[in-house]
């Protein structure tokens, strides 16, 4: 009798143990329920754009414009994060394309339509590290012959690290280049508009134009960081070209001046950690050359 009590309270022990253990199991899963409804939108990654065109009129040409994409990108959650590309599209359309005059533009559909221009970046303002409460802006540039009748589509989509699209601004305007939407300086340009239009030609594979830009910047603005970075930039890149074209000297002349450049950038700024990686690279391209 005894040895049959025994036998039932080791059996009920074990059942307590089993109730116990489960009954902690629920506990710990309606708790990480009960977080994740009240406190996991807190932790989510959270960013915010804004996206905007300045139309800038050329002195030079009245028959040309430049179109500004300003793209800002700003961190307004709890968790840091980072952007490790931003992928730059833009498209344009003839309104005499369209049936009638459009009163409606329907951007969604038009962006399924093969882009004019798309690149993707890897590198720039933009690229970084955002903890809380940092934002960053960054502007593209292109020069355009005006067209009343054209309609111009921009979209910036930004990938993070973790991967997947933060957020995709699109803007369109007239290509016009008058009205509201002109904005720039009456009496000439400014160093930062030439700094934007030396950005749309070196997309442009017009390196040499965008180092003349670029100069005209530095003359207006000594002190202007994006410029000597991006005349670097250029510099670099008409440095490639010559080398794949064979004109060592000519690589060797460019590449010495991108690395003139990087070096003043540091000068400006000793923790502009981009500036002083692309300064390696081209000491390496250098490096090659004698080899």
């Amino acid at each position: 009798m005894a040895q049959a009590n025994n036998k039932f309270l080791h059996i009920s022990e074990i059942v307590k143990n089993y109730v116990q253990v489960l009954a902690w199991v629920l506990a710990a899963f309606w708790t990480l329920w009960v977080f994740r409804q009240t406190q996991s939108p807190f932790l989510e990654t959270r960013g915010s754009t804004q996206s905007l065109v300045r139309w800038v009129p050329r002195p030079t040409n009245p028959e040309q414009c430049q179109a500004n994409f300003e793209v800002t990108v700003g961190n307004v959650g709890n968790i840091p994060f980072d952007v490790v590309s931003v992928r730059i599209r833009r498209w344009a359309y003839k309104k005499t394309s369209f049936p009638k005059p459009p009163t409606f533009v329907d951007v969604q559909q038009i962006q399924q339509g093969q882009a004019d221009f798309d690149r993707e970046f890897r590198s720039g303002t933009l690229i970084r590290h955002y903890p809380p409460n940092q934002a960053a802006s960054d502007t593209y540039a292109w020069l355009l012959n005006r067209s009343p009748d054209s309609i111009l589509i921009f979209r910036a989509d930004f990938h993070t690290k973790r991967g997947g699209d933060l957020l995709s601004p699109t803007y369109y305007w007239d290509q016009a280049c008058s009205g509201s939407e002109q904005t720039g300086p009456e009496k000439g340009m400014s160093a930062a508009d030439y700094v934007n239009l030396g950005s749309s030609y070196f997309l442009e594979g017009r390196y040499a134009n965008a180092i003349e830009e670029l100069n005209t910047a530095v003359k207006l603005d000594s002190g202007l960081l994006a410029a000597y970075f991006n005349r670097a930039v250029a510099y670099n890149g008409l440095g490639g070209l010559k080398a794949k074209n064979g004109d060592i000297p000519g690589a060797r002349v460019a590449w010495r001046h991108a690395q003139d450049d990087y070096l003043h950038v540091l000068r400006l700024n000793p923790k502009y950690s981009q500036a002083e990686r692309n300064r390696k690279e081209v000491a390496q391209e250098l490096l090659s050359l004698t080899h």
